[in-house]
């Protein structure tokens, strides 16, 4: 027995035993193959003539044999070092295995290797497993923040998408608590020490949870606690898997925080696909005059008119929310006891996850005063597009909101080209007074009514005068909210009031001044001051021309006359006609470019030429007398009389000349003619 006992414990039955179990393949000392067993071969496909006298590289995927440590690796076995690791290696048909092997040099008598021995097992399974959990932990640790805890809740290990979260280096919180993440008054209940009592004992735990980081800032995550349990069912280690849900945790809040402002401000009711009732804030029960139970259950018709509630239309807009259109409008809706809501709405389709509706939210705000207000303005505007005069409604800062039919026909303009405009700017022209702008404008600021006569302008330019009423408006609060404005064309008054005036200050026949206003021009000139002159004008020849000729030729005569004298001086002198033919000329300003003397001349020469009268060449002359002054220094009267003197001093020297009234400056020019 002894004997039987050690035999079968012998070398053979080793080897045996090995060739039964192991892929064995053996090697000359240069990779040379010498012989493999049949696991050998069937792990890798081949038969043994098909390797027998081959190199070891026949296995290797291409470019492995040239890299420096496939070399490094032949040149230990030579030297007799044992080899083990995890091989990849390829098979007959291209495939790829791996192999858990061991290269084992067999010395020889002489202490030298002179083969070697390769026992192998094929690992494919398990490495491939091995590698696609390697992926799956990879992938989650690009994507969670992972922490490991002991039993204690003292922390091991944090991957850096963790410390990121948190704000920390690992090395800040390896050895830690886990408490140093959550609130003070959290960790020292009872709830917190029934978490981790629950964690040690193999409890899984998940959930929201609010945690800390590093300075303080609010950190909220999604998490799951999973104990990692020994064979025997105790809990080494708890590893946590998180996903920091902060930024949407602070956008729920915004949107919660935005929908109770929405709902503070707005009536909100909520509706089935098929009509039906489901919820109502307070601002719409209270706009309605409901209760909550008194409309759940029933349906949106209920706040329907009864005659809309069986037409097209309304059959049609629940179609069309049905098909998840939006519908926004004014509506009118019917209250509790049967008034009248109107409601500026949008209903709105909320949709499921298959992209179906489900239900319907409606927002809405009452505009039942402001559509009693439109139609009260409503029909006003029928009343105010009944009347000619203009009426014009601005806001308080006095931009247009509103004008009538009376307006446009007045200025023009259509409502469209005025809207949001300032009236003034619009209809005030280079005419109108300065003095009345700035009068409208304090008591706008002062917010006064305001009334007097003012020229505007229509859209074409033309000039038109009325008379301007302006009252503000004030609301509720009585704070001004509108000027109303009122506006009656009074053109056609002022035009005649304009022609009285112009009568009444101009010789009817040449229009020049007459006496009156030549008084009164005279009278503003010498209250200037300055020096001016004052002329006195008499035709010489003009009682033949209306002798031979007749009145009407002497009216035309006279009428030319006063078209030439006019042309002769400045805009700023005055011409007037005293009666019959004598003339007069206020000349202001006198200075060394303007003097009297040569406006003198000029109007002798200019008289001088003929005149066509009818079909009648006539020639007639003029005698001018000159009073020079400086400012009041000389009463008008008396200024006057000098230059009435000078002018027959003029027609005395033979006519078409003229004289000054001061001795000292006399002088006389013969005009030549």
């Amino acid at each position: 027995m002894p004997t039987r006992a050690s035999n079968c414990d012998g070398p053979s039955a080793i080897l045996a035993a090995l060739h039964r179990s192991q892929a064995i393949i053996e090697f000359a000392m240069d990779g040379t193959i010498l012989t493999a067993n049949q696991n050998y071969l069937d792990a890798l496909g081949f038969t043994l003539a098909e390797i027998e006298g081959r190199h070891h590289r026949m296995f290797l995927a291409p470019g492995e044999d040239s890299a420096p440590e496939y070399q490094a690796f032949w040149d230990r076995l030579r030297q007799g070092q044992f080899q083990s690791a995890e091989y990849r290696r390829i098979t007959r048909d291209g495939r790829e295995i791996w192999i858990q092997a061991s290269y084992n040099p067999v010395i020889g008598p002489d202490g030298q290797p002179y083969k070697v021995v390769k026992l192998a097992t094929d690992i494919t399974a398990s490495k491939l497993l091995t590698i696609e959990h390697t992926g799956k932990v990879e992938a989650i640790d690009k994507s969670q923040a992972v922490v490991e805890f002991a039993v204690d809740g003292t922390i091991l290990d944090a991957n850096a998408h963790f410390c990121r979260v948190f704000g920390y280096d690992v090395e800040e919180i390896r050895g830690r608590h886990h408490s140093m993440f959550v609130n003070p008054s959290e960790h020292a209940n009872e709830e917190y020490n029934q978490f981790w009592a629950a964690l040690r004992r193999g409890e899984y735990r998940q959930g929201e949870y609010r945690r800390i980081g590093k300075n303080g800032r609010d950190v909220w995550i999604q998490a799951n606690y999973n104990p990692i349990l020994d064979p025997f069912g105790r809990t080494l280690k708890i590893v946590k898997f998180a996903t920091d849900t902060t930024q949407a945790k602070l956008r729920a809040a915004d949107d919660q925080g935005k929908i109770e402002a929405i709902s503070k401000s707005q009536a909100i009711i909520e509706f089935a696909m098929d009509g039906t009732i489901l919820t109502a804030n307070g601002k719409f029960l209270t706009a309605f005059g409901y209760e909550l139970d008194d409309i759940v259950g029933r349906h949106h018709s209920l706040f329907v008119p009864v005659e809309e509630q069986d037409t097209e239309a309304y059959h049609a807009f629940w179609t069309d929310l049905r098909n998840g259109d939006y519908c926004v409008a004014e509506y009118r809706r019917i209250g509790k006891d049967g008034r009248t809501v109107w409601i500026q709405a949008s209903y709105n389709p909320i949709f499921g996850l298959d992209g179906a509706p489900i239900k319907v939210v409606k927002f809405a705000v009452d505009i039942t005063g402001e559509v009693a207000r439109r139609e009260q303005v409503r029909m006003l505007s029928l009343v105010a597009d009944t009347t000619s005069n203009s009426v014009v409604i601005t806001d308080a800062d006095g931009r247009i909101e509103y004008v009538n039919a009376g307006f446009c026909r007045m200025t023009g303009y259509n409502f469209e080209e005025v809207r949001g405009r300032k009236p003034g700017n619009l209809l005030q022209g280079p005419a109108t007074s300065e003095v009345t702008r700035e009068r409208i404008r304090r008591k706008l600021e002062d917010r006064l009514p305001f009334c007097d006569e003012i020229l505007n302008y229509t859209r074409g330019g033309d000039p038109y005068w009325i008379t301007l009423f302006i009252n503000p408006v004030k609301d509720e609060q009585g704070q001004i909210n509108r000027f109303v404005s009122i506006q009656t064309d009074v053109t056609e008054r002022k035009t005649i009031e304009a022609q009285i005036a112009f009568m009444a200050q101009h010789d009817a026949l040449t229009g020049l001044a007459n006496r009156v206003l030549f008084h009164d021009k005279l009278s503003k000139v010498q209250q200037r001051g300055g020096p001016f002159a004052l002329m006195c004008l008499d035709l010489d020849g003009f009682k033949q021309v209306n002798d031979s000729f007749g009145h009407p030729a002497g009216d035309e005569l006279l009428r030319k006359v006063a078209h030439r004298l006019v042309d002769c001086v400045r805009p700023t002198d005055i011409v007037a006609r005293l009666g019959g033919d004598e003339f007069a000329v206020i000349y202001a300003d006198i200075n060394q470019e303007h003097n009297p003397e040569e406006a003198a001349l000029r109007i002798i020469r200019r008289i001088a030429a003929p005149f066509e009268i009818g079909f009648q060449h006539v020639s007639i002359g003029v005698s001018i007398g000159i009073a020079v002054t400086v400012g009041s220094a000389i009463k008008p009267d008396l200024l006057l009389k000098q230059a009435d003197q000078a002018l027959y001093r003029a027609k005395g020297a033979g006519r078409g000349t003229y004289r000054l009234a001061e001795p000292t400056m006399d002088g006389r020019i013969v005009a030549e003619v």
